[in-house]
């Protein structure tokens, strides 16, 4: 198939491995000045093995591999009821509805961006030091990087997650993705983590990417994500629809990922209901 405006920028859908490849249908085909969408609508059949592989994800993004291993011990070795209740007041998953869809939302296009690029974080979850679960964190939604060339580029994405699309939240998405604003902010941060794991020469590549993105010397692919509601009969209720009516850029570099799927509140719900059944278990 003859590449897309979408695949130049963020990589064909088709290099999907995850259950997000069964679980997700790509449609590239609305691409024009200032509106360059990638529309993605749920295979319902296949919901149920995507959750399951989403709760690993979201262990995965906001709970340290050490915190884990204790939480294997603990629960091989302490009675039932006093691991679920320790467990419980350790709170370490967010329990906050809009923290949760928020975290949620980065997480799934995180992992889709680095699927279809091959990019990276090199290890480093942002959701695992943030020190409010509860609270949305700070800095850049999505930042990866190319992992045999740290210097040609920079993936950043910007995602909402709403039980209906609003314009609102288009905008916002788009406002922080063009302009001075389309530059990642976060670059040092990701920096500091692995130079404190003693990674030096990421540390040192990722510090000099920092300042050639300040000088505005590397390109900047950027991605705004909305995961919404998905409505064949009602444009104004559809994520792709309103995504197509209100999407609005000077930003040439920049895709927008449209996921539209059935009953956005109960997917979030479930996911971290089996996430947190994995904590008190082990598994789902």
């Amino acid at each position: 198939m003859p590449q897309t405006k979408q695949d130049t920028i963020i990589g064909p859908h088709g290099n999907l491995t995850s259950a997000l490849k069964e679980w997700l249908q790509s449609d590239d085909s609305f691409a024009e000045q200032g509106k360059v969408i990638r529309r993605l609508d749920e295979e319902p059949a296949y919901r149920d093995a995507l959750l399951n592989e989403c709760a690993h994800w979201i262990i995965e993004r906001h709970i340290t591999e050490l915190r884990l291993k204790k939480l294997d011990n603990e629960r091989a070795t302490l009675p039932e009821a006093q691991f679920r209740d320790n467990l419980a007041k350790k709170n370490l998953l967010p329990r906050n509805s809009n923290t949760q869809k928020g975290n949620l939302g980065e997480i799934i296009l995180a992992k889709y961006l680095e699927e279809i690029t091959g990019y990276t974080t090199f290890g480093i979850h942002r959701l695992t030091y943030n020190t409010h679960i509860d609270q949305s964190m700070k800095g850049d939604d999505v930042l990866l990087f190319n992992p045999t060339n740290i210097g040609k580029d920079v993936i950043y994405g910007e995602s909402k997650v709403r039980q209906t699309p609003d314009r609102a939240a288009i905008e916002a998405i788009v406002k922080n993705l063009q302009g001075n604003k389309k530059f990642p902010v976060s670059i040092l941060f990701y920096a500091d983590r692995l130079g404190a794991k003693g990674e030096e020469d990421l540390f040192n590549a990722l510090d000099d990417l920092h300042l050639n993105v300040a000088k505005k010397k590397v390109p900047i692919r950027n991605v705004g994500f909305l995961l919404s509601k998905r409505d064949a009969v009602h444009d104004a209720q559809d994520t792709f629809m309103q995504v197509k009516r209100y999407l609005n850029t000077t930003n040439p570099d920049l895709v927008f990922v449209a996921l539209g799927i059935d009953d956005v509140q109960s997917f979030v719900d479930e996911a971290y209901k089996r996430a947190n059944i994995i904590l008190l278990k082990g598994t789902l």
